[in-house]
């Protein structure tokens, strides 16, 4: 997974707050932190587990968790309680020569990603800055 766009999506994530959020029922809930969810490939099928309140970690910690997880992932050493927590969800089926697929909501995990303009508009600010790889 490109640890920058995933950076990228969490940054989005924060300036644009409806990305981050859930419909109830009755209303729109936003949720507070940013859980990503991050669709990792295993014998089995995929399994999502969540890099946790990641708006508070840095690009480095972000990456060095995901690594982590997938490989406890595919050695199947996850915790049930990482699979909690996910706000988004994110893959990166396109390295797989996926050109397009049909989006799909667990209860859990209340978008599957963030508006593109919002992207570029994080990713591009990431490129000027080095506040945004802290």
């Amino acid at each position: 997974m490109n640890d920058f766009i995933v950076k990228a999506i969490i940054n989005a994530a924060q300036e644009v707050p409806a990305v981050n959020a859930s419909y109830n029922g009755d209303s729109i809930v936003e949720f507070a932190n940013v859980g990503i969810s991050v669709a990792i490939a295993v014998e089995d099928g995929l399994v999502t587990p969540v890099v946790k309140e990641a708006q508070n970690k840095s690009l480095l910690t972000i990456s060095e968790e995901i690594k982590d997880m997938a490989k406890r992932a595919r050695d199947k050493k996850l915790k049930p309680s990482e699979f909690d927590g996910g706000t988004i969800t994110i893959s990166n089926l396109g390295a797989w020569g996926v050109k397009g697929l049909m989006r799909s909501l667990t209860h859990h995990k209340r978008r599957s990603s963030a508006s593109a303009a919002s992207l570029k508009k994080q990713f591009q600010s990431m490129v000027r800055s080095s506040q945004g790889f802290a």
